[in-house]
């Protein structure tokens, strides 16, 4: 079994052979957010990590899935997913915030805390998702 920093060194020396890095502008890392795939930041010169699509949006339905069947619906999906996407961190947690004080359920809001601090974690994958998007 190969530990990450084998597993980077090998893709570095692959993309290294493989490419003329003096004309390549952007090297992502995309993924989960696990700390290894974020560690092949550190060994690949001048890569980014970005969060991948599907995890963010698992989380973010994670916090809004449901909320508009709570006996006074909330709906932040559409302001929460353009703050996201605008890197507006304060409204973003603002919106999470509020979601969380209006969910009755405490293992709700408990799952909705862990989806909070996974995309606050990942805050730097995210603007690089969509930064590079724009």
């Amino acid at each position: 079994n190969m530990n990450p920093e084998d597993l980077w060194t090998e893709v570095a020396t692959y993309i290294d052979d493989a490419y003329d890095l003096e004309k390549v502008e952007n090297i992502y890392i995309a993924g989960d957010g696990a700390s290894w795939i974020k560690g092949g930041t550190q060994i690949i010169k001048d890569s980014k990590f970005v969060l991948d699509h599907y995890h963010l949006s698992k989380y973010i339905k994670i916090l809004t899935a449901h909320l508009g069947s709570l006996e006074n619906p909330v709906h932040i999906d559409k302001p929460l997913w353009k703050n996201i996407r605008t890197g507006n961190k304060k409204f973003t947690i603002e919106l999470i915030n509020f979601a969380i004080e209006e969910t009755p359920s405490e293992i709700k809001k408990e799952r909705m805390k862990k989806a909070k601090n996974y995309i606050l974690n990942n805050w730097e994958g995210i603007i690089n998702l969509f930064g590079e998007e724009k």
